[in-house]
């Protein structure tokens, strides 16, 4: 398979090649796993808890939507550790770094925009960091289950959740998660149906035969709707048993719960409209997700984009009040809110060619400013600040989008 590899791809494996011998030596043989709530981030933990475990690790996971810095403060302030980040964080490794000095091993297997940061005690594993893309060519779950590879032998079994996780990306699965379908194909859990110009990947090894983005949409649900009731842990589980009755039930519950909140929003959006800026259209959901993880507010917004009450040209931004609790690990002090932020079709298209700046840039800007953290990709990106703050948030953001415009129209 690697000399079917490109360069950058290569490179990229023999990196992983080296954290992993790294790694194999590293004691106590205890692993802190922080990974995202969608089905990307539940896959890479997955994958990271199975092979880490038949390397006789001890692995604790705990689920984070979003790097609060008070959150990095406390858990980077213990020494001693390896702590990996899965399909998180690798944005911010600078500030994780400045946190840690050097007191634990940390790695990042992600996909996100990214930080370089040079220090023998961190590794950010990053197709971006390689001439790769994040947002084609690999998937965090894929970067997680290549590191398998080198880590623990006869990992192929964990090809499919790597598929899995590459659901989020659109399109055919290409350069390194091609390498993640093609070991799943093997070993007969994954095969590629074709239909006209659509293809779908169906997953077999988690179950009934199903279609890769339904077996993401269910994970994602588990995950993010289901953020305070142990879903995380359930959909781990998922990942590495399949999914049961029991399970299937609670994703339909959370579905339901879900869906009837969306419909109440949305009726409130279409009967008020959105508000808006000069670049800017947005609504805030308040205490309408409470009890769900963060991830809902987002999935709003990419829903909002097809339903043709969006303006254009204009980025759309959605607020919700985030939950004082970081589960497995605590309870925040502060009081934050969750930002998301999407492109309507006609933008992203300028995004393409460089007439319009990607999400990712000006909404971790705005985040900064407004004493937050955000990140994300050129067409989705994401953040948390602290509660008050949305105005400041919105009249910089505005102002970011309006500065790019005019910089480049010139």
């Amino acid at each position: 398979m690697k000399d079917a590899l490109g360069e950058k791809e290569n490179r990229f494996v023999d990196h992983l090649k080296q954290v992993a011998e790294r790694l194999r030596k590293q004691e106590p043989k205890l692993v802190e796993i922080w990974h995202h709530d969608d089905a990307d981030g539940l896959a890479s933990a997955a994958i990271c808890k199975n092979c880490f475990e038949r390397e006789g690790f001890r692995t604790n996971l705990i689920c984070i939507e979003k790097i609060f810095p008070e959150v990095v403060s406390r858990s980077h302030s213990q020494s001693g550790r390896l702590i990996v980040y899965a399909d998180i964080g690798s944005s911010h490794s600078k500030l994780i770094s400045e946190k840690d000095e050097g007191r634990n091993f940390v790695l990042f297997l992600d996909h996100h925009d990214v930080e370089p940061v040079e220090s023998n005690r961190l590794d950010v594993a990053n197709p971006e960091l390689f001439g790769l893309s994040g947002e084609q060519d690999a998937s965090a779950a894929t970067i997680a289950y290549l590191f398998a590879k080198q880590f623990a032998p006869e990992s192929e079994s964990l090809a499919k959740l790597a598929v899995v996780g590459s659901a989020e990306i659109p399109g055919d699965l290409v350069s390194l998660n091609r390498i993640a379908f093609e070991d799943a194909a093997a070993v007969g859990e994954v095969s590629m149906r074709r239909t006209g110009r659509i293809i779908d990947y169906v997953v077999s090894g988690l179950g009934r035969p199903v279609s890769y983005r339904t077996l993401s949409g269910k994970l994602t649900i588990l995950g993010s709707v289901g953020y305070y009731v142990n879903g995380p842990k359930l959909a781990v589980e998922a990942c590495l048993d399949g999914m049961s009755p029991e399970t299937l039930d609670k994703i339909s519950e959370l579905e339901e719960k879900r869906k009837r909140i969306n419909k109440e929003l949305l009726s409130k959006i279409r009967a008020d409209g959105l508000e808006e800026l000069e670049h800017i259209q947005w609504f805030h959901g308040g205490d309408s997700f409470k009890g769900m993880g963060t991830k809902t507010v987002g999935s709003l917004c990419s829903y909002l984009k097809y339903q043709g009450i969006l303006h254009p040209l204009k980025y759309l931004v959605g607020f919700m009040n985030v939950e004082p609790l970081v589960p497995g690990f605590g309870r925040l002090e502060r009081t934050y809110v969750k930002v998301s932020a999407r492109l309507p079709a006609s933008l992203e298209d300028k995004v393409k060619v460089g007439a319009a700046l990607p999400v990712s840039a000006i909404l971790s800007q705005a985040a900064r400013i407004a004493d937050g953290l955000g990140d994300g990709h050129a067409f989705a990106a994401s953040g948390v600040f602290p509660k008050g703050k949305e105005e400041e948030f919105l009249r910089t953001i505005n102002l970011l989008a309006a500065e790019g415009a005019d910089n480049l129209a010139s």
